[in-house]
């Protein structure tokens, strides 16, 4: 890989900036590893610096001392790769019959690249005082190539923050990089809005930061890197990907896949492996500024065995591989392929944050071992031992923990590190539903939908970090007071609903605009409840999955709306059942429970000792549950096989009489869904 892209940058330097030497030029080129490690980069360099000289050639001193000792730059943070780099980097000139005297010294500088601050003078150490102002000096150069392989933590080592003194005030303020990094945290002039949007704090996104404005302060420029393939397509990153499009003229990108976190597989459905020893998605990256430059962006990806992949790149040049032109546009600026067509005909339908007002995420409690359980009374024996407090029995509610899997949850929000009640607090002791889905997802199937009558968990269909759940509830309940309190901010505006309408304790949770849409769309005034089918039955639209799949990994569903009123209140009407039945309600338990036993839950769920047996779920030796199809036991929603994870929770548990009848109903109600969403599916046909 490393190969690949110094091969490719000596092309774009050949080729696109007409410097014939390429690397070897030392009148225009300065090179900067930003994050050096032990020197695999320069090393790289310098071989395709000498390698066509003739092997008697009297430049090549020259070259060495006149050229790689003055113009190629390296920085690194950690001593012991600081210390291998200059040693591999010597005995690699060694190799070249090249010593180095006791005055030269390779410029690979011990130093935080992300830190240009003005160096202290250190009277202990007066070297590292002397390697600090060296490396500045390089921090304010021109360079015209950056490379390097930077870091990848989403706990950045480089804060964006930090508190200094003044006027005797302890105060916050943004570092350096902390105020470079603001650039992509907007988009078109709009902040992004995001609630979350910890992951441009990664080390990987201030590299790529610091590189950018490097080359902006030259003037022109290329850049090489691998780093996490994250920022191609992830929705918080389409800032940085605009802003990256407005720096630079021509950007390739080969994506190494390999994101274990997402299950990558083969297009074949075969495994795709990761070219390192690590859970992140990798990607090549190459961005090139150069007036009057044909502007473009670029895209390939390379899939298989790791073998495979670098044997891709050891055997490519940036000339030879099919590259895929993209044409990134609004609102997220994919740097990724996609059908564009497809899209933009996506993109008219509502999206599931345009249809309601109030929304927000599952709670977080950070301790559910002790604020989630089984049983109220297990639940009072936990909060009271760990929080040494008298427990409140009003408080504990039933939460949707998991799929199918309701629990109880101690809802103090003292203690719940986000208890999210502005929103959770539409569902106690009041009579709502709401559905649930993510706003993104990682793997290669859209399931990703399910409905709550209670509080909700953030992880309630993924644990996924990038899949957590959305709650949308289908009715907003306020008192009297609470629409006094907002219909007052703002000098008499209203706060939530923007609405003049008088106060209602219960009203519909739709924006306007979506209710005026509907009305005049069908001529009629559908109820919340069709509506809400309507929208249930096309997320479990086998059709509308598999055909808006790319575009549902990366934000919130969008909900086609079909024109003809018949077929609306049919797909609504199948909907609605579905909601129904995922609510449990009207689902009689069947006799599906067999054998003598403790009703204790032993199988792991292993390929050795699995739960489920030619149509037998099994839960220990001798106790199962019958004539449940497979297709049943493997079906999921979101990130979990629903059955199967509702008994790896409890393993080691008995199940009480009511987890038992509850199984068997959600056997009933899985095979219902099977059967409905064929039902959707047919009446879709020629319409999604």
């Amino acid at each position: 890989m490393v190969s690949f892209i110094t091969r490719a940058i000596n092309d774009i330097l050949k080729n696109d900036f007409g410097i014939e030497e390429g690397f070897a030029d030392r009148e225009q080129i300065t090179v900067l590893d930003f994050a050096t490690g032990t020197g695999t980069f320069l090393r790289d360099i310098i071989a395709l610096i000498l390698e066509d000289l003739p092997p008697k050639s009297g430049k090549k001193d020259l070259i060495i001392k006149d050229h790689i000792l003055k113009n190629l730059y390296g920085f690194e943070y950690l001593i012991a790769p600081y210390t291998i780099a200059h040693i591999k980097l010597s005995q690699f000139l060694r190799e070249k019959e090249y010593k180095l005297k006791d005055d030269e010294r390779f410029e690979i500088y011990l130093t935080n690249t992300l830190e240009p601050l003005n160096p202290q003078i250190n009277f202990l150490l007066p070297a590292l005082t002397k390697e600090s102002q060296e490396a500045q000096k390089i921090k304010d150069k021109k360079i015209l190539v950056i490379t390097g392989n930077p870091p990848y933590s989403g706990h950045s080592q480089n804060p964006s923050e930090k508190y200094i003194e003044e006027n005797g005030k302890r105060k916050k303020v943004k570092t350096w990089i902390g105020e470079l990094i603001q650039d992509y945290y907007t988009v078109d002039g709009q902040p992004l809005g995001e609630r979350n949007p910890k992951w441009l704090q990664d080390d990987y996104v201030k590299f790529i930061r610091f590189a950018q404005n490097k080359i902006s302060q030259t003037g022109e420029g290329v850049i090489g890197i691998i780093t996490n393939h994250s920022f191609l397509d992830n929705p918080t990153f389409r800032g940085m990907r605009r802003s990256l499009m407005n720096t630079f003229d021509r950007i390739y990108f080969i994506d190494l896949h390999g994101n274990t976190k997402k299950n990558e597989k083969c297009p074949d459905g075969s495994k795709d492996d990761n070219v390192f020893d690590i859970e992140q998605g990798v990607c090549i990256s190459l961005f090139v500024k150069k007036e009057g430059l044909k502007k473009g962006i670029y895209h390939t990806s390379f899939w298989g065995k790791r073998n495979e992949k670098y044997r891709q790149c050891y055997e490519n040049s940036i000339k030879s591989i099919d590259w895929v032109e993209l044409e990134p546009d609004q609102p997220f600026y994919l740097f990724i392929p996609q059908n564009t067509e497809l899209r933009e005909q996506y993109q008219k339908n509502f999206a599931i944050k345009e249809i309601f007002e109030l929304n927000n995420v599952g709670i977080v409690t950070a301790n559910d071992k002790i604020l989630v359980s089984y049983n109220e009374i297990d639940l009072k024996k936990k909060v009271e031992e760990h929080y040494q407090i008298n427990f409140n029995p009003k408080i504990t509610e039933p939460v949707s923990y998991r799929p199918f899997d309701k629990r109880f949850l101690y809802y103090d929000t003292k203690i719940i590190e986000r208890a999210r009640f502005n929103i959770m607090n539409q569902f106690i002791n009041k009579n709502n539903i709401g559905i649930y889905t993510c706003r993104q997802t990682i793997t290669n199937l859209w399931q990703h939908v399910f409905i709550t009558k209670n509080i909700i968990d953030d992880c309630c269909i993924s644990n996924k970090t990038k899949e957590r759940g959305y709650i949308f509830p289908l009715y907003f309940y306020e008192t009297e007071e609470e629409y006094k309190q907002r219909t007052n901010k703002a000098g008499g505006q209203m706060g939530l609903f923007a609405t003049a309408e008088p106060y209602q304790p219960k009203r519909e949770n739709f924006k306007p605009e979506f209710r005026t849409f509907i009305n005049n769309k069908y001529g009629k005034e559908y109820t919340p409840e069709q509506i809400l089918g309507y929208i249930y039955a096309v997320m479990h639209c086998p059709a509308y999955r598999e055909k808006y799949l790319e575009f549902l990994k990366i934000d919130f569903p969008r909900v086609p709306f079909v024109d003809d009123a018949a077929m609306f209140e049919k797909l609504s009407e199948l909907g609605f059942e579905l909601v129904q039945k995922h609510l449990l309600e009207g689902v009689k338990p069947a006799h599906r429970y067999t054998g003598k036993g403790d009703d204790l839950v032993e199988k792991s769920g292993n390929k050795n000792d699995p739960f489920w047996i030619n149509g037998k779920l099994y839960i220990n030796k001798t106790q199962f549950f019958d004539n449940v199809p497979e297709e049943v036991f493997n079906f999921q929603i979101g990130g979990y096989n629903v059955i199967e994870h509702y008994l790896k929770d409890r393993k080691g548990r008995k199940l009480s009489y009511d987890e038992i009848e509850n199984i068997e109903k959600v056997v009933q109600v899985i095979s219902f869904t099977i059967d409905q969403m064929q039902k959707i599916d047919e009446l879709a046909k020629g319409w999604i």
